[in-house]
């Protein structure tokens, strides 16, 4: 079954690369361990924006630490900033998805969500 999902996830990356592009914003609506997050960055590269939510700092911290290895700008944003400023790297959020709407400006070329905690969260 985990095989099954890796697929998935995999295909999901795939069907995001096909309208995603250097330079884009994108968001990740749950950040979890980072995965979708540095997958999104590395569509969009160093000038454009990923903004990443999730509710756990546990989450925040490991998307952190997954994209300033890859090299990224990481900024974690405080929740009385919002709107968002367009500007490229990496916004960690700690706040719902679903406050979306107050925190971007635009429209984002491309969304991806595995929802669901952390193991143990």
């Amino acid at each position: 079954m985990k095989r099954a999902l890796v697929r998935i996830v995999d295909w999901g990356h795939e069907l995001l690369s096909e309208v995603v592009h250097m330079g884009d914003l994108v968001v990740d609506l749950t950040a979890g361990t980072g995965q979708d997050t540095l997958a999104l960055y590395k569509m969009v590269g160093a000038t454009g924006q990923v903004v990443a939510f999730d509710i756990q700092s546990q989450a925040l911290s490991a998307t952190a630490n997954r994209l300033l290895v890859a090299g990224a700008q990481v900024r974690l944003q405080q929740r009385d900033i919002y709107p968002l400023q367009s500007q490229p790297g990496v916004d960690l959020l700690k706040m719902s998805h679903a406050d979306i709407s107050t925190v971007l400006t635009a429209a984002p070329k491309g969304i991806i969500a595995n929802l669901g905690y952390l193991p143990g969260g």
